[in-house]
């Protein structure tokens, strides 16, 4: 009896502990619901019994080819417009109740990114956008800011670059 004691104890020990990797960050969650954030690497313990899940994702940046899109200049002039964007998950907790996976967030984050761009594009005139020497110095500082803001504040993912592809 002591040695089938020792034994389920010992499982229900090591079905608690969980490994997060230096490219992860985990949530645990209770029902669904958030209860913990993991962000530092290791080993960590959790609940044993089965409610209590870690939902894992890559904390690495990921780039995200937004496609290819047509806005208007101040002046009425159409443009085709084809940006990326360079994201990473900050905030695991956020990030699951938002949006809940990267697919989703990609979506998300493209939508956002088309619509700065637009928004950038409609306050200038076109003969100003073609003066300018390069297509990723067309696309203004404030997009990249206010993408990474928003970003941050509703998804809980860090947006490092938004450049223009052509």
């Amino acid at each position: 009896m002591l040695g089938l004691l020792v034994v389920v104890s010992l499982a229900l020990f090591a079905s608690s502990l969980y490994v997060v990797d230096a490219r992860e960050v985990a949530v645990v969650t209770f029902f669904g619901a958030p209860v913990r954030s993991v962000t530092e690497p290791g080993l960590n313990v959790r609940a044993p019994w089965p409610l209590h899940q870690v939902v894992r994702y890559d904390r690495r940046a990921r780039l995200l080819d937004v496609e290819a899109t047509e806005v208007l200049t101040k002046d009425k002039k159409n443009l085709g417009v084809e940006a990326f964007v360079v994201w990473r998950v900050t905030d695991p907790e956020r990030f699951l109740e938002s949006v809940g996976t990267p697919e989703a967030a990609a979506t998300q984050l493209g939508d956002l990114v088309v619509s700065q761009v637009a928004a950038s594009f409609g306050n200038r005139e076109f003969g100003d956008l073609m003066s300018v020497g390069g297509t990723s110095e067309a696309l203004p500082a404030s997009v990249q800011q206010e993408a990474s803001r928003i970003g941050r504040e509703r998804l809980g993912v860090e947006v490092l670059v938004v450049r223009l592809r052509h």
